[in-house]
């Protein structure tokens, strides 16, 4: 071999092994990209299964004052869904009113249950606060029933409100 082929040779190693690293390099460039995209990947279907679970819940406050007949029914399919036979009383009186300096008005409805166990209020309770009902468990106040009864069975009156968004108008002052 001549002195020109060898040098020759050791040049074509020199470049096979120049080729090799950055492959290798590029390989590895791309090997991190390709992490980097699946970690993307994975976040954004994250926040499409975030988005598409806030955008199946109701509002947080609805535009408007629901009518009574619209809250008496949901109620009324809770405590169904409870096990409860009756609701003695749904009784939604009075204006919203005003939550502090906020734009919001709170609705409150007083349901009224008789002899029924706790399981069967807290489950309305759990209804009537999922999220396609949109109403919120403001209290409960528990009493035995006067005629003595079976035990484990309670009077119930539950406060339910559900919130208005209504900023105040320039200019009108809100009755207190």
């Amino acid at each position: 071999m001549t002195r020109r082929v060898q040098i020759l040779a050791v040049l074509v190693g020199v470049a096979l092994v120049a080729a090799v690293i950055m492959s290798y390099q590029f390989m590895l460039d791309q090997q991190e990209a390709a992490v980097a995209a699946n970690t993307n990947l994975a976040e954004g279907l994250s926040m499409i299964d975030q988005i598409t679970e806030v955008s199946r819940r109701p509002a947080m406050a609805v535009s408007r004052e629901k009518l009574s007949t619209e809250t008496t029914t949901l109620i009324e399919a809770a405590a169904k869904s409870a096990g409860i036979r009756e609701v003695k009383r749904i009784t939604s009186d009075g204006a919203p009113r005003r939550i502090g300096d906020t734009v919001y008005k709170e609705k409150p409805t007083q349901v009224l249950l008789q002899q029924v166990t706790l399981k069967q209020i807290v489950d309305l309770a759990l209804a009537v606060t999922g999220k396609d009902v949109g109403l919120n468990v403001e209290s409960i106040r528990l009493s035995v029933p006067p005629e003595g009864g079976n035990a484990g069975l309670w009077n119930a009156e539950i406060v339910l409100t559900y919130l208005i968004y209504a900023p105040p108008q320039a200019g009108l002052a809100e009755p207190k």
